[in-house]
């Protein structure tokens, strides 16, 4: 905001670099955003699963558990995880990153499937709910239903 036009739509204004190498710098000294950001790059799988082409709700997977079905996590997701403070962590999955409760980090990471029981323990936590909602969505669990394997 308030800057100059460049003059040639071709080049970066040396201006617009300083601009810009100061956000940078700022960014740097905000932990949990570079937190964010480095965790997004990090858990980019080096072959993206296939997103879904709509948004999943919480009644569809609720119906999906309750039909016995689960969540399983696509063999190239990645995801890592750093501490936070005061029982939250942040869960970095296929190029997106979350904060959420530590032990569901934990439940996520030492297993490849998420199941009903699974999701009853966290189903009343919104961000934990959120985070598998965006898992289904960017690809990084697929939807099992009863006598698929």
């Amino acid at each position: 905001a308030g800057r100059t036009p460049a003059t040639d739509s071709n080049a970066i204004e040396a201006e617009d670099l300083a601009a810009l190498k100061e956000l940078m710098k700022a960014a740097l000294d905000d932990d949990a955003l570079f937190l964010r950001a480095v965790g997004g790059q990090v858990s980019l799988p080096r072959f993206a699963p296939e997103p879904l082409d709509q948004p999943v709700a919480t009644d569809e997977l609720d119906a999906l558990f309750g039909r016995g079905g689960w969540l399983e996590r696509w063999a190239g997701s990645r995801l890592f995880q750093c501490a936070g403070e005061e029982n939250r962590a942040t869960l970095c999955f296929d190029g997106v990153s979350a904060e959420v409760p530590s032990a569901f980090v934990t439940a996520v990471l030492s297993s490849d499937r998420i199941d009903a029981a699974a999701w009853r323990t966290w189903r009343s936590e919104p961000s934990a709910v959120a985070v598998v909602l965006a898992m289904v969505e960017t690809g990084t669990y697929g939807v099992v239903e009863t006598g698929e394997d």
